[in-house]
């Protein structure tokens, strides 16, 4: 299955400035955001017709039958930019610093996610089950699909700034945590 780095260029001129919107912390509509997530959600599906999510439970510490590198360790500095909730949906927007040498926790997203690589010198290895692993440069996103096994490192010499957007069933949580060790294990 396809599974690459996707150019924030490349969006819709609309789409682009609800990045930018969100990066800087402005007022966004509901509907923008969610016209976002629904058009790279849909891309990705056109792109991985065939796409089936991996099985998985706790505890986890393999991706792809391999350890993964880089030492476990949450952003240093995350931040909550939004917390909306519709009647069926809660829309959270969150943004941290991934420190370079660091990587993120195996988990799920059992409603999928979209990691946009904002700021900094280097980029994000994404590690997804099934999937060879894809380097994610500043400037470029990549969809995390649901129920799928996935981690996120930086071994690119410098400290990059992501955002991240999940949309959920009300109340559900965006991220599963799988592998011991980590905060929300």
């Amino acid at each position: 299955m396809k599974h690459s780095s996707n150019s924030i260029s490349d969006l819709s001129k609309k789409n682009q400035r609800t990045v930018n919107r969100l990066r800087e912390q402005k007022t966004v509509s509901v509907d923008k955001i969610t016209g976002l997530f629904n058009t790279i959600e849909n891309e990705f599906y056109r792109n991985n017709p065939d796409f089936e999510p991996s099985d998985w439970s706790k505890p986890t510490t393999q991706l792809n039958d391999a350890p993964l590198p880089g030492t476990l360790k949450p952003y240093p500095n995350g931040k909550a930019l939004l917390r909306e909730s519709t009647d069926t949906h809660d829309i959270s927007i969150d943004k941290g610093t991934r420190l370079n040498g660091t990587r993120a926790r195996i988990h799920v997203h059992e409603n999928a996610g979209i990691t946009f690589v904002m700021r900094g010198k280097g980029g994000i290895t994404d590690f997804v089950e099934g999937y060879v692993n894809t380097f994610n440069p500043v400037g470029h996103y990549y969809y995390m699909p649901a129920n799928t096994l996935m981690s996120a490192s930086n071994f690119s010499g410098s400290d990059v700034k992501l955002m991240d957007i999940f949309m959920t069933p009300s109340g559900q949580p965006p991220i599963t945590v799988l592998e011991p060790g980590y905060p929300g294990y």
